[in-house]
């Protein structure tokens, strides 16, 4: 997962900030993710002092805002399943965020010069978390939080906001906030893999054929013999390119929820991302 390499560290009250290094992570896989905050100097309340080494987050009285992303949709993760979050004209902004005694949720959000979108840690199903970003923020405990906003945001500047603290949006992120969603051409096979009792595997593949670039994000589940979240698929995908995701599935007989010693010759798997859905059954030599 691509994420931002700098932070920006915002002392409450004292109205000072820091531009610091920090580090790019990138995840590979179905678990790629695609759009993160610029690296662009942040602005504070009032000046602010570069420095080449980190400044621990644990200070007292602070706010740290490690990264923040924009993605058209995003994907939670319930109790065995994958959700997607996928209402049409519709993006989310998901800030990391760590505070020594820092403020509520409540009081953080996505600002623009017109309009204020409230930021939170509870997303469609309040027992699903963010399956790409762990635990959710809380005044002593990093972690994430979310706002949904327009697509595209019509908008000339963005920002996380909270008291006394502000990370600016900007550069090609905030052009991807302000830009329309593409459509997407979206196919799921699946096969059962030679050899291997119980498995599987999916190919997802992802043409975008609109004429603007755009990220794709979907989940599959296992839907029979018994419910499982299996991968996630986040692609950016250029007008006219395609991406390809796999995954391997495979099912334990004795282990579907709720307890069985049945053994079973099909998988059910279903793709599910923003504009649509596909279910595939795979027949599977049965376990011994």
């Amino acid at each position: 997962m691509e994420r931002t390499r700098r932070r920006f560290l915002q002392t409450l009250g004292a109205a000072a900030g820091v531009a610091v290094a920090g580090c790019n992570g990138a995840g590979g896989g179905s678990d790629d993710d695609s759009t993160a905050t610029p690296t662009g100097t942040p602005t504070a309340t009032e000046t602010e002092t570069p420095t080449e080494t980190e400044t621990p987050a644990d200070a007292a009285g602070t706010v740290v805002v490690d990264s923040v992303a924009v993605q058209p949709g995003v994907v939670g993760l319930g109790a065995d399943f994958y959700l997607v979050l996928r209402r049409p004209e519709a993006q989310w902004v998901v800030a990391e965020v760590a505070a020594a005694d820092g403020p509520p949720p409540e009081s953080f959000a996505v600002t623009t010069p017109d309009d204020e979108f409230e930021m939170g840690t509870e997303i469609e199903y309040s027992d699903a978390r963010l399956a790409a970003f762990g635990d959710a923020y809380a005044p002593t405990d990093p972690g994430w939080l979310a706002a949904e906003v327009p697509k595209p945001l019509e908008a000339e500047a963005a920002a996380v906001t909270w008291d006394g603290g502000r990370y600016p949006i900007e550069g090609v992120f905030l052009d991807r906030l302000r830009r329309p969603p593409t459509e997407f051409e979206v196919s799921l096979e699946a096969a059962p893999i030679d050899g291997v009792d119980g498995a599987a595997r999916s190919t997802v593949t992802v043409e975008n054929v609109g004429d603007l670039p755009g990220t794709f994000v979907g989940a599959v589940n296992m839907t029979s013999p018994g419910y499982q979240p299996e991968s996630r698929v986040v692609r950016h995908v250029r007008p006219g390119d395609t991406a390809v995701a796999g995954a391997a599935h495979r099912w334990t007989p004795g282990a579907v929820r709720g307890g069985s010693d049945r053994d079973y010759d099909r998988i059910d798997l279903r793709l599910r991302w923003r504009g649509d859905d596909i279910s595939r059954s795979v027949d599977v030599r049965e376990g011994g």
